[in-house]
């Protein structure tokens, strides 16, 4: 809950947060930005021949998002370009003929091919629409979840960069939420891993070139001047203080004092204003002692 004189927010949370009662000048959005963040988020698109759904999830939760102009079945892809396999009668006539065919489909072989054919297309509308719709504009990594041959039919069609290599080779409709969602962070978890490895070794390297610093004074003057590239806050460390976004100065307060926040708060928010990256980090990755790790752009 957020509030001030004339404003209160709540906010319903995929993951719980620890107790916490912070008065200060301006709001405490370090958990927010955990929720936000597209470290350890993902999306899973759930696939049979049929109809795709669509869910956002991390480690703690998943929940079902609604398809923005996403055809979410095959009818509503293809509408009327249906063949007979799946429309469910031989059409005859003006129509079918005018698309070079009598409408008439004869042997199990060219019944198949038609099923086929339908799905590839059923597929190919999907992935574009979900790449323009969804993952582009949230920029979450995408992972398919439906019987092998369903998920190959996907990957063999996507242009998506958001594709993960995982995916969960399982009918998706005969798990239930949770379920779902405990295969998709086993799937997805060494990709949120590598990520963070490959952000401590930046910062390690960057640092060694005078590009990077752990110190919570020189980060809040680079942020404050837009120095910051990427900044890794730590979850759980809670520093009192407070951050002037304008100048960067950095005063140490004690805990309850009303005009103190968190000062890890404060740069994230300092850097998120300067068009830098915020990143809540786990306690246990996180490269420096302090709470608090800068990669600086110059």
């Amino acid at each position: 809950m957020l509030a001030c004189a004339d404003r209160f927010e709540v906010f319903e949370l995929l993951r719980s947060v620890r107790e916490l009662v912070i008065v200060a000048s301006s709001f405490h959005v370090k958990p927010l930005l955990r929720i936000v963040q597209s470290a350890d988020r993902y999306h899973v698109l759930a696939l049979n021949r049929k109809e795709v759904k669509l869910y956002e999830g991390n480690r703690d939760a998943l929940a079902p998002v609604e398809l923005a102009d996403v055809p979410s079945t095959i009818t509503a892809a293809l509408g009327e370009e249906l063949t007979e396999p799946y429309r469910g009668f031989h059409g005859v006539g003006p129509y079918h003929a005018s698309r070079g065919s009598s409408g008439i489909r004869h042997g199990r072989g060219q019944k198949k091919d038609d099923v086929d054919i339908d799905l590839e297309r059923f597929l190919r509308a999907v992935d574009r629409t979900v790449l323009e719709r969804h993952s582009r504009p949230a920029g979450l990594r995408l992972l398919p979840a439906g019987l092998p041959q369903n998920v190959a039919g996907f990957r063999a069609v996507t242009c998506n960069p958001f594709v993960l290599d995982a995916a969960i080779e399982i009918d998706p409709d005969s798990l239930t939420l949770d379920e779902l969602k405990d295969h998709a962070w086993r799937a997805v978890e060494p990709t949120y891993l590598g990520r963070l490895a490959e952000l401590t070794e930046l910062y390690r390297s960057s640092r060694s070139r005078g590009l990077g610093d752990e110190h919570p004074a020189a980060i809040a003057e680079a942020a404050a001047a837009g120095r910051v590239g990427t900044l890794l806050v730590d979850a759980e460390r809670l520093v009192p203080g407070k951050v002037d976004a304008a100048t960067g100065t950095l005063e140490r307060r004690r805990l309850g004092d009303p005009h103190a926040d968190d000062v890890l708060d404060d740069l994230a928010e300092t850097v998120l204003r300067m068009k830098g990256e915020a990143i809540v980090v786990p306690t246990e990755r996180m490269p420096s002692t302090t709470g608090v790790a800068a990669i600086y752009r110059f």
